[in-house]
């Protein structure tokens, strides 16, 4: 990522006008319950809202946002609940994701699509993808305006040929009052 975008979503994090979303992902809890036990790992957290999510529900969470203020803001969420989450600060772009770790991965508008193969491979055997990101429409929508920063349909799933999907869909969605065009994804890696 760029000084210039780092500096962008700073000062985003920063300003008290900001207004992210509070609930978790509903693909990410609607799948809660066939969800494999263990370590997760929530890709471009920001707030922390599925990190916070999972770690309610037990897991040993791993976090990770470039946006320093995400993570205080993130953190003292977790403070104010009683929640550990290992907040991780590092552009994705240049971090080594480990491999083999992961039961489950959650990634919700995580901006840099080339980051798919590592992604995958950070998955343990048999652990399960959430990944949802923005998809092109013509139709006014909330998210990025530009086509550059949206998948073209039916891209989604060809990120992670080397994942077994479970579920896919791509359209019009709303969350929390806002009207989004998605592309979610619930893939597993094989044993």
């Amino acid at each position: 990522m760029s000084k210039v975008e780092l500096e962008e979503w700073e000062q985003r994090y920063a300003d008290k006008t900001y207004s992210p979303r509070q609930a978790p992902s509903t693909l990410l809890a609607s799948w809660l319950t066939k969800l494999p036990r263990g370590r997760a790992l929530d890709l471009a957290c920001g707030y922390g809202r599925n990190a916070l999510f999972l770690a309610q529900h037990g897991y040993i969470v791993d976090a990770i946002d470039i946006s320093r203020n995400a993570l205080l803001e993130a953190n003292n969420r977790a403070n104010s609940i009683g929640l550990h989450v290992n907040w991780i600060q590092a552009d994705l772009e240049q971090f080594c994701l480990p491999e083999g770790v992961y039961n489950v991965v959650v990634s919700s508008f995580c901006p840099d699509k080339t980051q798919a193969p590592h992604i995958a491979t950070a998955l343990a055997p048999l652990g399960l993808l959430i990944y949802e990101f923005h998809l092109r429409t013509s139709e006014p929508v909330d998210g990025p305006q530009g086509d550059k920063d949206r998948l073209k349909p039916g891209e989604l799933p060809s990120l992670f040929p080397s994942l077994s999907p479970l579920f896919y869909d791509e359209g019009i969605v709303q969350m929390e009052g806002r009207k989004n065009a998605l592309a979610r994804l619930v893939a597993y890696r094989k044993a």
